[in-house]
């Protein structure tokens, strides 16, 4: 599997952002408080469904909106996949993968083997 890109859209402090990965290694680096977490952070929610810094999806959502959307575009076995999740303040969570509408959260669990420490 090859993680490509992640946009973030309203997701914590970042306004608008694509990240593109490098198919080997990608380093994410940069100053204090530049929003280097906040990326780790959002493969972790596409990955497992939630945040591993808080229970309150508010909290994901840009200061002074009241949304977010994420995607994430992956390759595996020559496809070239997405999960996209979208929350707005005081709505469920609406989960997309492959541009196909999820029920439930759980749906995302094996999708992207993921590990964070």
């Amino acid at each position: 599997m090859e993680i490509k890109k992640l946009h973030l859209r309203n997701f914590r402090n970042y306004c608008d952002e694509t990240v593109e990965f490098s198919k080997n290694i990608s380093f994410i680096f940069g100053e204090n408080a530049q929003g280097k977490t906040n990326i780790i952070e959002g493969l972790y929610l596409l990955s497992t469904g939630k945040s591993h810094r808080t229970n309150n999806m508010n909290e994901l959502v840009k200061y002074g909106e009241n949304y977010f959307d994420i995607m994430l575009e992956f390759e595996e076995n020559q496809y070239l996949q997405s999960i996209r999740m979208k929350y707005e303040k005081g709505k469920r969570r609406e989960l997309y993968i492959n541009d196909i509408k999820r029920e439930k959260i759980s749906d995302l669990l094996g999708v992207i083997r993921s590990v964070l420490f």
